[in-house]
């Protein structure tokens, strides 16, 4: 039988089955499709929904998936037959032709067969994923004794990227001043100092499109607290800014104004205010959730 553990994070993936099941699926005519409706477990799930009362799966994040089912069927009492096994979706509406079995029972009661199903279908959210069975020669019955059908997405964009809390620093070196041609700083990895009065520093921030930030701090000497730090966003497509967070500098701001990351209409960076002789910067924090 195939099926998943629990354990991925991001992963869209659900499973149904059902074990030891006495129950036929009645086959009322002879090549009309019957829906298997004997499952009785969920198994393992993450942005997809098993159903075993309803006998589906529900899709919740489109893409492309790997569906697995697995099956041992048992003839009912009647005449030899074939089988036919097949996923559907969307209540039998649309068949997944790809992901097909037939299998010859003997007929008579207690003919046992296996069958496996294996394919990759393009689901949109909403969709219902099931099992269906047909007799093309008769209409003896079938009865799915242990079944599960699993499905896992594929085009994942991060599949390995936790879920959780992140940290992004920002290295002093990353600053610039306003006016880098006529200002006077001392730039190294660990320290920016202002050389002057009247210095203003910019640095870029990049963060994962979809991040939502809750903190942010910039860290400086104790001279340097008196300034103060912006984290502001500014629209691709014109030169305005709005401030997200703002704190004296060596002072973490925590209430964040539009704090999940667009990178596809912003862009991000920290700006101090007029900073004095002798300020020093020695880089700045944002914590951010995925």
């Amino acid at each position: 039988m195939v099926g998943f553990k629990a354990g991925f994070t991001n992963i869209p993936y659900a499973e149904i089955s059902a074990s030891d099941n006495p129950t036929e699926t009645a086959i009322g005519t002879i090549n009309v499709w019957v829906q298997c409706l004997i499952f009785d477990t969920n198994g393992p799930s993450n942005n997809a929904t098993p159903d075993h009362t309803n006998d589906h799966i529900t899709i919740l994040k489109s893409g492309k998936y790997l569906v697995m089912v697995s099956a041992s069927v048992l003839s009912g009492v009647g005449a030899a037959f074939d089988g036919e096994f097949e996923v559907k979706k969307n209540d039998g509406g649309t068949d997944l032709e790809n992901i097909h079995s037939d299998r010859d029972l003997i007929g008579g009661g207690g003919d046992h067969g296996s069958i496996s199903m294996t394919g990759i279908a393009d689901f949109s959210v909403g969709d219902t994923i099931e099992v269906w069975c047909r007799n093309k020669t008769n209409t003896t019955n079938v009865t799915f004794e242990d079944v599960t059908l699993s499905l896992i997405k594929l085009d994942n964009q991060f599949p390995f990227v936790e879920t959780g809390t992140r940290y992004l620093s920002i290295s002093p070196a990353a600053f610039i001043s306003q006016y880098p041609y006529v200002n006077n700083i001392i730039i190294s990895v660990s320290i920016i100092r202002a050389g002057a009065n009247g210095v203003v520093l910019h640095a870029p921030v990049s963060l994962p499109h979809g991040a939502v930030v809750i903190a942010c701090e910039v860290y400086g000497n104790a001279a340097a607290s008196a300034e103060e730090w912006y984290l502001r966003r500014s629209p691709l497509v014109d030169g305005s800014t709005v401030t997200m967070a703002t704190a004296n500098i060596n002072t973490e701001d925590t209430t964040i104004s539009y704090a999940t990351i667009d990178n596809a209409n912003y862009i991000y960076g920290l700006t101090t205010s007029s900073m004095d002789t002798n300020d020093d910067i020695y880089g700045a924090r944002i914590i951010y959730t995925i």
